[in-house]
């Protein structure tokens, strides 16, 4: 079965695609008929017109990948991203959240981060972010994995560094020798599951890294005909509430700013959390002091 770690690829190919689309007309249009629109209230998100970060100029954008068992259920969001973008000081940020973070959710207690998407789809997912971290997000994307492959394969695979504790890992799929190769969907999935190597799930985590620049970059690289490519294969799996307005909004910004600002960041930042059994759920819990959290995460959004 598919792991759920590359599902943070997937909303970066999401968060490219929409930035591609908001400044090309056609693509704008396929990108709507395409992708799944569904609308959420502001005031049920936990939106406010008066906000710190709003004020700033900054916008941010929720990105949910969805391990979704069946189409009638939400699925829970396996991997929790924001893309933030601050016009003041031309920076963009993609901030990766634990899942297994433990966080308030409303009628459920203490729980992990990623069940709220469970709990009540995006919207719900959304009021515990912008409860928990005093965020004042209202628009959002998620992707399902299942395009995951197809992706990679489009764009003609991605540019990955095998060491040599790595490629035992990858025989399997047809890897049989060390250092830079150009993975194909298959053999790039079998590089994320590769768990049982030094630096555990932390590492994991670098090669799932390791595998959105390089994504990234490949799209870059193909310019239109690479996005329309990569849209075909993308947005049937894509649910959003960005309209085409919101689309250019946030593509022009994204556009004008560069990905060579691209901050990569995680949260809670190592070294501020415990990992352990949350005794009232007996959930397998990350630990972290939440207000510490939230204003880390804020002064990220406003250095210089």
């Amino acid at each position: 079965m598919l792991k759920k770690v590359f599902i943070g690829i997937m909303i970066v190919l999401v968060a490219l695609t929409i930035t591609v689309g908001a400044i090309i007309g056609g693509l704008m249009w396929h990108a709507q008929s395409e992708m799944t629109f569904t609308e959420i209230d502001p005031t049920t998100v936990g939106v406010k017109a008066d906000h710190a970060l709003t004020n700033e100029g900054i916008i941010s954008i929720a990105l949910f990948g969805v391990d979704a068992r069946t189409p009638d259920e939400p699925g829970r969001s396996d991997s929790m991203m924001i893309a933030t973008f601050n016009p003041k000081t031309q920076k963009v940020y993609l901030t990766s959240l634990m899942r297994d973070l433990l966080v308030p959710i409303d009628g459920h207690g203490n729980d992990k981060l990623n069940h709220a998407y469970a709990y009540g789809g995006a919207a719900e997912a959304i009021k515990v972010l912008n409860n928990t971290l005093d965020l004042n997000i209202q628009h959002y994307a998620s992707v399902d994995f299942t395009s995951l492959q197809k992706v990679i394969d489009t764009l003609g695979g991605v540019a990955v560094d095998i060491d040599d504790e790595e490629l035992p890992h990858l025989q399997t799929v047809g890897v049989t020798t060390t250092g830079v190769q150009q993975l194909t969907g298959e053999q790039a999935l079998a590089y994320s599951r590769i768990r049982y190597a030094t630096g555990g799930d932390y590492k994991r985590t670098e090669r799932q890294q390791e595998i959105l620049v390089s994504l990234a970059q490949s799209v870059q690289a193909q310019g239109l005909q690479g996005a329309l490519a990569m849209a075909n294969e993308v947005l049937p799996y894509v649910e959003t509430n960005i309209d085409l307005g919101m689309m250019a909004k946030f593509g022009a910004q994204a556009m004008q700013i560069g990905f060579g600002n691209l901050t990569q960041q995680r949260f809670p930042q190592d070294g501020t959390f415990t990992t352990g059994i949350d005794p009232s759920s007996g959930l397998w819990v990350i630990n972290a002091d939440l207000n510490q959290v939230k204003e880390e995460l804020h002064a990220s959004f406003l250095q210089e």
